[in-house]
């Protein structure tokens, strides 16, 4: 019979204090991310902040939602604003990160619907929801991140 999961010492947090906490961890992963790109100055092979926002959104109450979100587009608007200036609070450096605290949402909110809260491991069939979800919800953010932008003056060709 499985127990129930003990909550994360995060959720312990105030809310006011993981915003904070959360968008320095959020500003890491967007410069990580930005370090990995492939190619073309808008295209990275691996995005790790959306992993954390997705990890942040399952671990935490969703009384925290609206801070991470919130965080996330912020420190995804103050990496544009320190790698690349010409983004900062324009049109698309703000739908980017709209786009990627949308995927987190969704993501989130589809896990939790086919996989549970918290995802049990070890059952084959909530592993693969899981997978699938998270799958779905990566194809469909890459194309709303993708199309607005193949114009060859943003990806800097």
């Amino acid at each position: 019979m499985p127990t129930a999961a003990a909550p994360s010492p995060l959720a312990r947090l105030p809310v006011w204090l993981t915003p904070l906490l959360y968008a320095a961890l959020h500003l890491l992963a967007v410069l990580l991310g930005l370090q990995l790109q492939v190619s073309r100055p808008s295209v990275a092979a691996f995005w790790p902040a959306s992993g954390l926002a997705l990890a942040a959104l399952l671990l935490l109450p969703r009384r925290h939602w609206p801070g991470i979100l919130g965080a996330a587009v912020v420190a995804d608007l103050g990496a544009n604003a320190l790698l690349r200036p010409e983004l900062a609070g324009s049109g698309p450096g703000l739908y980017v990160a709209g786009v990627g605290a949308l995927e987190s949402l969704i993501g989130a909110w589809l896990v939790t619907r086919f996989a549970g809260n918290p995802v049990d491991f070890a059952d084959v069939r909530r592993t693969l929801a899981f997978v699938v979800t998270v799958a779905a919800t990566t194809l469909v953010s890459g194309a709303l991140l993708a199309v607005p932008f193949a114009d060859p003056a943003f990806a800097g060709d």
